[in-house]
């Protein structure tokens, strides 16, 4: 009887010590164009990721909030604040979101 205990405790032991299968790296985006008019306003993006990702913006007047994150696989809404353009012409941000070796790019046009 105790080999047999100590034989379900060592498979026991021996599977939860193997190693879970890696995830496939993913990201993906609802949206990679976004149209607003000059008013202020806020717009979002939803983004699903395995791993964990960050963004980047080449302009100063848009913001991402959060900036980075967790592994994401079921999404996470990522806000984008957009203060009012004053000028009469056209502005493009560039938003790019990375995770792993992954990168994909969004661009928010503001009239």
């Amino acid at each position: 009887m105790k080999k047999i205990a100590f034989f379900l405790i060592l498979i026991s032991a021996l599977l939860s010590c193997a190693q879970e299968e890696p995830v496939a790296p993913e990201l993906n985006l609802d949206k990679t164009e976004l149209s607003l008019t000059n008013a202020e306003s806020e717009t979002s993006v939803n983004l699903v990721s395995t791993q964990p990702w960050s963004s980047s913006v080449n302009v100063q007047w848009l913001t991402v909030e959060p900036k980075n994150g967790d592994a994401a696989p079921s999404g996470v809404e990522v806000k984008m604040p957009v203060p009012a353009n004053r000028n009469p012409r056209e502005r493009v941000a560039t938003v790019t979101f990375r995770s792993g070796d992954i990168s994909k790019t969004g661009k928010v046009a503001q009239a």
